[in-house]
């Protein structure tokens, strides 16, 4: 009967081992992710799919109390921008009609007509315009010229440690000539 006694307890901890785990996978999930999941595991059973309108007022409902908790008002906010800017706008558009209506038809044809020229030296790349080409020009000059200076410096650094690798090999030809001379002299060597 004592094992009875002892298998009884573990056996009603084993047993209620799984009840627990199935009240913890019961509750709902707390976070915004793992809600979304859960909808869709549910909608693959489910013979109507599209869970993009519920996720979406989640999202938004979910959004709107992280402002209620932040004290933010964001409509008051955006209200006040938009009305600057629609201001700002207005302002802009009153001042540039007034200004064409301060001026005669023919003076604004008069002023067309005198930036012709300027346009044309745009087009025609004459005047400041050929300055300023001339100038990019001169620096894309100076840029390939720079660029060659480089490989030539580099080529002759090239050449140099190759005339210094080729006097170390004479160098050595050299100690290698005098070593055999002097063992093929009498009463050296073998």
């Amino acid at each position: 009967m004592s094992i009875l006694k002892i298998v009884t307890p573990a056996l009603l901890l084993a047993s209620a081992a799984p009840a627990a785990l199935l009240a913890q996978e019961a509750e709902a999930p707390k976070n915004f992710g793992a809600q979304v999941s859960v909808m869709a595991k549910e909608q693959k059973d489910a013979e109507t799919k599209g869970i993009g309108a519920e996720v979406s007022a989640m999202a938004k409902q979910r959004n709107a109390d992280r402002a209620a908790a932040r004290g933010d008002d964001a409509d008051d906010n955006d209200d006040d921008a938009a009305t600057t800017t629609n201001t700002a706008d207005a302002t802009a558009t009153a001042e540039v009609k007034a200004e064409a209506s301060d001026k005669s038809a023919k003076a604004l044809a008069a002023e067309v007509a005198a930036n012709k020229g300027a346009n044309r030296s745009i087009k025609d790349h004459t005047g400041p315009v050929a300055d300023l080409v001339a100038a990019r020009s001169a620096a894309a000059e100076a840029r390939g010229n720079s660029s060659t200076a480089r490989e030539t410096a580099a080529l002759a650094r090239q050449n140099a440690a190759d005339a210094r690798a080729s006097a170390s090999n004479a160098r050595a030809q050299a100690r290698a000539i005098r070593d055999t001379v002097a063992a093929a002299r009498p009463g050296k060597g073998g």
